[in-house]
């Protein structure tokens, strides 16, 4: 099993789920002027000395590749189609120019 973060971005570790979205999050600044961002002390993230505790749903690996399979082989088949009629359509235009040419 691995955590969901965004989108389909499945990750094998709580870890490099935690690293890939707090490490994005734009810091701010407060009205006094203090800068407030995230930051990572050893294996845990810490906003304003407070630890952060994100809920992360749990994705199957495997079941995404499986799902990404299922969903490219329609447009591999397609374009396997669209190459081998062009390919056919070439060699029909060849053999029919062979005999069309005039030799004097």
């Amino acid at each position: 099993m691995g955590y969901r973060v965004v989108g389909y971005q499945c990750f094998s570790t709580k870890e490099a789920a935690y690293d890939y979205l707090l490490s994005q999050q734009l810091p701010t600044i407060s009205a006094d002027g203090t800068l407030l961002r995230p930051i990572k002390q050893g294996e845990h993230w810490y906003f304003q000395g407070k630890i952060v505790q994100l809920s992360l749903p749990e994705c199957d690996i495997p079941q995404q590749i499986e799902f990404g399979m299922l969903l490219a082989t329609p447009f591999l088949l397609l374009a396997v189609m669209i190459f081998g009629f062009k390919v056919i359509m070439k060699l029909i235009e060849k053999m029919t120019s062979v005999g069309g040419e005039s030799h004097d």
